[in-house]
């Protein structure tokens, strides 16, 4: 006896200009729950990870230091900005008396029009509230101590 072999339905299912076949729509049906609990994770750990809003009043205050500040515009959203996030932290007992600022160009984006970012993550060294220099882009915690170094010179 020969057996047959089994192919894949070819139903399709349509709602007004979408078609999905029959089996993707039950297969999505069976995951919607845990779907949706994952989203829930996701959205939740997301809103606690997301840096606070800083006031323009402070961003000036801080910015306004002798001493250089450096400010790194990014997003959660972005793979280098998480990165260059660890390498801060790398560095953060090497820089001195640098203060280091984050802005999430999401949460504000007026600082990010106002230092026309277009570009993430945008990092930029200022003193007295005036940019000593900028770059944009991912940087090694060799590169970004260098570079702070070279600016503390100046």
């Amino acid at each position: 006896m020969r057996s047959k072999s089994l192919k894949p339905s070819t139903l399709t299912v349509t709602a007004s200009a979408f078609a999905i076949p029959f089996g993707l729509l039950l297969l999505l049906t069976a995951c919607q729950p845990n779907v949706d609990r994952l989203l829930n994770k996701t959205a939740e750990s997301e809103s606690k990870d997301k840096p606070a809003a800083i006031s323009d009043a402070d961003f000036i205050k801080v910015t306004a230091r002798d001493e250089l500040t450096l400010v790194k515009f990014g997003a959660t959203w972005c793979p280098p900005c998480r990165a260059i996030d660890d390498e801060l932290k790398t560095i953060e007992g090497r820089l001195g008396d640098v203060e280091v600022v984050v802005i999430d160009v999401d949460v504000n984006p007026e600082l990010s029009r106002e230092f026309r970012v277009n570009g993430i993550p945008k990092l930029m060294l200022i003193r007295q509230g005036e940019v000593v220099d900028e770059r944009v882009g991912f940087q090694s915690a060799e590169k970004l101590t260098k570079w702070v170094n070279e600016a503390k010179a100046l």
